[in-house]
């Protein structure tokens, strides 16, 4: 498998005006990242119809995801929304353009258990070519801007399935081409 880092999180997205997300990047909201933060979101409650809140990232230039299966972030939410009545699913990773042209792209982002890490496996195969040539925006948005949560995101990453062709020269190569064994107690390459 290939990966590409889209975003570290080093840097809060820009929350939308609603003025019911506030956003920032802290080492709390951070998992595996080797820059140590992640973005964290505190959701106030807004009045029902309340608008949906969200946070986006834009992308200029423009993101190309042509070579990419999936993107992938780490989430950790205080309340669960798996998708049973009882607990609907609340968030959504969307997609546009810059500007935005149509409906964007959309998927529901289950989460199964309160203040868990999960990994976010999000499928790219029905994104239209267009879009995925050129992302200009990509947003996590609430469903229900009545519910308060305390959210963590790390590390966004883009992702494409490919076979190892050679596992022995990507040992190698892993190895920075240096690997020995003792033969009768001399190293050998």
């Amino acid at each position: 498998m290939s990966s590409s880092v889209v975003d570290s999180f080093a840097t809060p997205w820009q929350a939308d005006a609603s003025g019911l997300w506030a956003l920032s990047s802290t080492a709390a909201a951070s998992r595996y990242g080797t820059d140590g933060l992640g973005l964290e979101i505190r959701s106030s409650a807004g009045a029902a119809p309340a608008p949906a809140p969200f946070a986006e990232r834009n992308f200029a230039p423009p993101l190309d995801l042509r070579d990419s299966d999936e993107l992938r972030f780490w989430l950790r939410s205080s309340r669960p929304g798996d998708g049973t009545p009882s607990r609907p699913i609340y968030l959504a990773l969307e997609a546009t353009r810059d500007p935005p042209v149509g409906t964007p792209w959309r998927r529901l982002l289950p989460v199964s258990g309160a203040n868990t890490w999960e990994l976010q496996r999000v499928w790219l195969g029905d994104m239209t070519a267009a879009l995925r040539q050129a992302v200009g925006f990509l947003r996590l948005r609430s469903l229900d801007g009545t519910i308060a949560f305390a959210a963590a995101v790390d590390d966004l990453i883009a992702t494409a399935s490919r076979a190892i062709e050679d596992v022995d020269a990507a040992l190698l190569a892993r190895l920075d081409g240096v690997w020995s064994v003792p033969v009768a107690g001399v190293p050998t390459a």
